[in-house]
């Protein structure tokens, strides 16, 4: 796995994490505050690149 995609798969994680171990997303979630994405990670560059 090269280094682009072990940091996407960190970042796309960050969710499970907060859910699992912050109270305070969890109130935020619970209250409207925070809406979920299952959206796949993008980088900046590889947008650039795209276009």
């Amino acid at each position: 796995m090269s280094s682009v995609e072990g940091f996407r798969e960190i970042i796309y994680r960050f969710i499970e994490s907060l859910n699992s171990y912050s109270n305070q997303y969890k109130f935020a979630k619970k209250y409207g505050l925070i809406v979920e994405s299952q959206e796949p990670v993008v980088f900046w560059f590889e947008r650039q690149n795209a276009g």
